[in-house]
């Protein structure tokens, strides 16, 4: 049953050390301005701090990024 969310974290690590590291800081801090204005976190990971495993089991199967490979 965490299969799932590893890989979904795995990805969401491999997205966020891609984006850390661009070299365009403006688009880069425009990106984690925008996440925040969202109720986000700056690198998209709300979801991976606010978990709650028997409360969100229960809810949802699936994470962001958990089937989605990451383009590169």
């Amino acid at each position: 049953m965490r299969i799932p969310r590893a890989h979904a974290v795995q990805r969401q690590s491999l997205a966020n050390s891609r984006l850390v590291h661009a070299g365009d800081w403006e688009r880069r801090r425009e990106q984690f301005r925008a996440r925040e204005r969202g109720g986000d976190t700056p690198l998209g990971m709300s979801w991976i701090y606010g978990y709650e495993p028997e409360a969100e089991w229960a809810v949802r199967r699936e994470y962001p990024l958990s089937a989605a490979p990451v383009a590169g």
